[in-house]
């Protein structure tokens, strides 16, 4: 484990400040509008996105990755009236149905010229993207107002299975592509965000929660994934 963000976990975030790396403790998120919100039953805090200008962005240099790692996030997507997107998906038409909730790469572009990790909906459908080609992995149709665990791994190679997609614990979609990102960048010019795609000016607003991220050095196996889907299910009244 990398990197750890919790909004219901004091020693990542007391109400006030950064949101901080439980890992190394100095990797701060700085919060940009985004709301610290107690939620309901054992469902404890989470920060809150307008889908109009609220995110969060990571420490330039909280994490190095290679040619293996794991991006896991806990969210809950509440509407479909965020700001629309003009650099689309995977070539598609810009539309007001794509919405970002973690993004790695301020100049990535429909041309897919630069590496980038995507993670959002589209037309309702999640989608987690790692490539600089192509490489979109289309997660299960999931409703709106519901949490969900999204998972996505890269393992080394580039074999049909070295990028895999879960939801809640089980594996949802796999690929395999020759151009597919081997080097997660963080720095000053490719940040990583949470809440907006990182494109040249943010875009792509996330209307929703996020309480959970989770950056790995390695691609998390199948088990692994529904070990951390089990540890947290419970939070979110998910079964």
């Amino acid at each position: 484990l990398l990197y750890h963000l919790d909004a219901n976990n004091v020693s990542s975030y007391n109400g006030s400040g950064d949101w901080t790396d439980l890992v190394a403790g100095t990797n701060n998120a700085t919060i940009e509008g985004a709301t610290w919100t107690e939620g309901t039953g054992d469902e404890g805090y989470y920060f809150a996105f307008d889908g109009v200008d609220d995110f969060i962005e990571l420490d330039q240099y909280a994490f190095d990755l290679g040619t293996t790692w794991s991006i896991e996030i806990w969210c809950k997507h509440n509407s479909n009236t965020e700001s629309s997107s003009s650099v689309p998906y995977s070539g598609n038409s810009p539309s007001s149905n794509n919405s970002v909730v973690f993004s790695s790469n301020k100049s990535f572009a429909a041309s897919y010229t630069s590496p980038a990790v995507r993670i959002g909906k589209k037309n309702s459908m999640y989608q987690a993207t790692a490539a600089n080609t192509q490489g979109t992995i289309l997660v299960t149709d999931t409703p709106l107002q519901t949490w969900r665990q999204i998972v996505i791994t890269k393992s080394s190679g580039t074999s049909t299975s070295a990028i895999k997609s879960y939801l809640n614990g089980s594996i949802s979609a796999s690929s395999g592509n020759v151009n597919v990102l081997n080097d997660f960048p963080t720095d000053d010019t490719n940040p990583c965000i949470i809440g907006a795609n990182a494109t040249n000016v943010l875009q792509s607003w996330w209307n929703g929660n996020v309480s959970i991220f989770r950056v790995y050095s390695s691609a998390l196996s199948a088990t692994e994934v529904q070990t951390n889907y089990d540890a947290n299910k419970g939070r979110y009244g998910l079964s």
